[in-house]
C-alpha cells in the first residue's frame, strides 16, 4: 500500500476561477464600495478557496485596494457613494440610464482585463 507523505498531502489542487466569476466579483466590489473574502464567498455563493483566489485577483488587477486590518478592501472605482445614490434618487431617470451604461461598460472592461491576464504566460512565484 502506498504511503502518503506530508509533502504530498499538503499540496492543494490549484484553484481555477473563470472570467465570469471575476467579472461578477469585480462588479460586486464596485457596486458595494467595499468587500471581503467572506462577503464574496457568501454573496456570490462560491467556495472559500475560490473567494480567496478572486479576492487576490481583484487586488492584483487594481479593482480593489489592499485590505485593511479588518479584512475589508475598498473598491478603486466604486459605482456610487452613499451621497451619489441619494443624488441619483433625487435626479431620476436620465441619471439612472447613465449609471446603467457605466455599469455595463465596467463589467465589460473587467471581463476584458481578466481575458488579457489569461493570455500572459504564467511565471512561478518565488517566496
Amino acid at each position: 500500500m502506498p504511503t502518503i507523505t506530508a509533502a504530498t498531502a499538503a499540496t492543494p489542487a490549484p484553484v481555477v476561477i473563470t472570467s465570469s466569476q471575476y467579472a461578477w466579483a469585480s462588479w460586486y466590489a464596485q457596486k458595494n464600495g467595499v468587500t471581503s473574502v467572506a462577503a464574496i464567498a457568501r454573496d456570490l455563493k462560491v467556495a472559500p478557496e475560490v473567494a480567496q483566489a478572486l479576492f487576490q485577483k481583484l487586488v492584483a488587477t487594481g479593482a480593489i485596494r489592499a485590505p485593511a486590518a479588518g479584512g475589508l478592501a475598498t473598491a478603486s472605482r466604486p459605482f456610487l457613494t452613499r451621497a451619489g445614490r441619494r443624488a441619483l434618487a433625487a435626479k431620476g431617470g436620465e441619471a439612472a440610464r447613465r449609471i446603467g451604461a457605466r455599469t455595463r461598460r465596467e463589467l465589460f472592461n473587467a471581463m476584458r482585463r481578466f481575458g488579457e491576464d489569461d493570455k500572459k504566460p504564467e511565471t512561478p512565484e518565488t517566496t
